[in-house]
């Protein structure tokens, strides 16, 4: 502990804590610089700037602005109200420690990147828009009210759940089942291992086939297939049989 005892007085000048203008200096007017240790509690009232390392073990009140150029560390940091913030972190970054932490955002979230999800449950309502590529293990799910918007890869494991419409352009790798309610347009390569279900194709041990083709169909050439008739083919549309290709109407 410093203390002025056996001491002349010019050699204790820089031991003497004294404030000039709003500012803390030393006995000779000189700003403090370095670090500041505080056990105990802190009140400032006004404005205070820091231009180092601040440690504080204990309680810190501040009434008005805190610019601290340089470090702040602390175990906890509890804000009543953050206006705005810009945060460039080039670490990596965590939030929560246990499954039961909630985040609530609101607001857009745009994120630049991949994602991965790894989630026993996700639950999405309203629109889900994602560019890039995704991968997800677990069960999304996707209330009615919202269309899903991929564009990108997606490498799917575990049970999807779509009520509404699914827009999906690029190539498309799942393992799972995938249940369908509403309209499903792709663009693109599907493959699917286990059981799809769609209101008229294949199901099971079943297969079903509209009795009005109502888009154009082509037979690729060196393809054969079936159909269960009788068939109509709508007015304006086509079914194409290519070469070498043989398309057998079972009439029922």
């Amino acid at each position: 502990m410093a203390d002025f005892t056996n001491n002349q007085i010019k050699n204790t000048y820089q031991r003497v804590l004294q404030e000039h203008g709003g500012e803390l200096q030393n006995g000779f007017g000189e700003s403090l610089t370095g670090s500041l240790s505080l056990s105990g509690s802190l009140n400032v009232t006004g404005s205070q700037t820091i231009g180092g390392t601040l440690s504080v073990t204990g309680d810190s009140s501040i009434t008005g602005s805190l610019v601290v150029i340089g470090d702040v560390t602390a175990r906890s940091v509890i804000t009543q109200l953050t206006q705005s913030t810009v945060l460039y972190q080039s670490g990596s970054t965590k939030f929560g420690d246990t499954l039961d932490d909630r985040h609530d955002f609101t607001g857009s979230f745009g994120l630049t990147g991949s994602m991965t999800l790894n989630l026993s449950e996700l639950t999405l309502d309203g629109t889900f828009r994602h560019t890039g590529s995704l991968i997800h293990s677990g069960t999304l799910s996707v209330d009615s009210t919202g269309d899903v918007n991929l564009t990108g890869d997606i490498t799917q494991s575990g049970n999807v759940d779509l009520t509404g419409n699914t827009t999906q352009v690029g190539t498309l790798v799942r393992n799972g089942n995938t249940t369908v309610t509403g309209s499903f347009s792709h663009s693109g390569s599907s493959v699917t291992e286990g059981t799809y279900q769609v209101n008229e194709g294949v199901y099971g041990a079943f297969f079903a086939n509209p009795q009005t083709i109502n888009k154009n169909v082509t037979i690729p050439a060196n393809y054969n297939s079936r159909i269960f008739g009788p068939i109509t083919v709508a007015a304006g549309k086509t079914l194409t049989v290519g070469a070498n290709a043989k398309l057998e109407i079972i009439d029922i």
